[in-house]
């Protein structure tokens, strides 16, 4: 597997914004333990779900960073909002210092691992492969780097521990949250096609016992998501690649030859952050 470090650029890219507001005027110890000043006044973020809104909020309120506050809504974005964004995909950052007024970006996009080919999406008779087969199968699937961008963007411009940030999204997946108007259209569509309701995890996840979607407002937990965050919390990038996670990750692919991963777009998702 080609695992490549994500890497910080002069680039304006972005893709999703989170957001609330909060005033903060406490001293919070950085990832380093050293404590640092949090800004004074009001600081916004902005997203597209209101469990991330408050996750962010949360990390505002205790003194962290902008950064901070991106990082722990993009883990619950993970949650509340999977067709868009999660941990097995990737991201952009853009990260804008109000002090220095410089502009630095994080590429955390995912790579193709080393077996891929540009034969990979041929069928046996060397025609292209259709677009839903392609992305429901193992090929499709590339290396996933959004958590160590987040992770590079936090040693540099964190203030709160590296765990900390992980405690709104791990609660949320153990008491719950309710299937927003949006998730709920993504998986009718996905099941009227198919696709999602053949696979034996995302059909107990979110379908019913008769195979229907579940609708709007349904209360759902994900104790393997949780469990994820804690792994990750506790060893960082480390635990995509090896331990349970990394397993699960190729147990979850069918199995193919040297060349059947690729770089994957549907699982991506992006963070713009300043301070």
């Amino acid at each position: 597997m080609l695992y490549s470090l994500p890497q910080r650029f002069g680039a304006l890219l972005f893709a999703l914004a989170l957001a609330a507001c909060a005033t903060t005027s406490s001293t919070s110890a950085g990832p380093s333990g050293r404590g640092e000043p949090a800004p004074r006044g009001e600081a916004m973020a902005v997203a597209a779900n209101p469990h991330a809104v408050e996750a962010a909020l949360e990390m505002l309120r205790a003194g962290g960073s902008a950064v901070d506050a991106a990082v722990a809504a993009e883990l619950v974005l993970g949650l509340v909002e999977p067709q868009s964004s999660g941990l097995g995909g990737g991201g952009f950052m853009l990260f804008y210092d109000g002090r220095t007024e410089q502009m630095v970006g994080y590429d955390g996009r995912e790579w193709a691992p080393a077996g891929a080919t540009p034969e990979m999406f041929l069928d046996a008779r060397g025609r292209p492969m259709a677009f839903l087969d392609a992305q429901a199968s193992g090929r499709s699937t590339g290396v996933p780097l959004l958590i160590p961008m987040l992770k590079l963007a936090h040693d540099d411009h964190g203030r709160l521990p590296w765990a900390r940030l992980f405690e709104p999204a791990i609660r949320l997946a153990d008491e719950g949250f309710e299937i927003s108007p949006r998730m709920a259209r993504m998986i009718a569509g996905a099941g009227e096609r198919g696709r999602l309701r053949a696979d034996f995890q995302a059909r107990a996840y979110l379908f019913d016992r008769e195979g229907a979607p579940l609708p709007a407002g349904t209360l759902l937990r994900n104790a393997a998501y949780a469990n994820s965050l804690r792994a990750i919390a506790a060893q960082g990038p480390a635990a995509m690649t090896q331990g349970p996670i990394a397993d699960s990750d190729r147990r979850c692919r069918p199995p193919q030859p040297a060349r059947r991963h690729a770089h994957a777009c549907r699982l991506a998702g992006g963070t713009t952050a300043s301070a």
